[in-house]
């Protein structure tokens, strides 16, 4: 990658993470917050491959636990994790096509599942009764709530590249 675009792609997840943890948590519904830095790391893996989102997913997960002061560590575990595995999406020639169909909600869809299930499975080691159980209510609605957060860029790419439904 290009310097400019390596420092493009920085300040862009700085800004997310410091949004995660200040603003992102007024859009809570009860205790449940979309993971922005998780659609990020996603971004990074379709647009440049498994290493930046591996590397991207390390670091924003890393710095989102010193910001937010809870387990240290689990966050850049995890997003690392998926950043790893949502390299296996990428694919240099659809980017522009995968952001614009519902495929790019899909995979994160798929890849918050696997995100929140191993976040909150070892979150709540030792503090709930039914680890599984809180596991599956509370992932599967933070999965919800961020799936719903890729319209944002969604749209944004619709329109950039002024994709044009067919109606029939």
């Amino acid at each position: 990658m290009k310097t400019q675009m390596v420092l493009r792609e920085v300040s862009i997840a700085l800004s997310l993470i410091v949004m995660q943890t200040t603003i992102i948590p007024l859009f809570a519904i009860e205790l449940y917050v979309p993971d922005v830095v998780l659609l990020w790391v996603v971004y990074i893996a379709l647009r440049f491959g498994q290493i930046e989102a591996t590397i991207g997913g390390f670091c924003s997960g890393f710095l989102q636990d010193i910001l937010a002061g809870q387990l240290l560590g689990l966050s850049a575990l995890v997003k690392t994790i998926t950043g790893f595995v949502a390299g296996y999406f990428y694919n240099e020639n659809t980017f522009e096509q995968t952001m614009t169909t519902l495929r790019y909600t899909m995979i994160v869809f798929v890849l918050s599942l696997l995100h929140n299930g191993l976040y909150f499975f070892i979150f709540y080691q030792g503090v709930k009764d039914s680890v599984i159980l809180a596991t599956i209510e509370t992932g599967g609605i933070t999965t919800l709530y961020t799936t719903v957060f890729t319209f944002i860029p969604f749209f944004y790419y619709t329109r950039k590249h002024r994709v044009v439904w067919n109606r029939s």
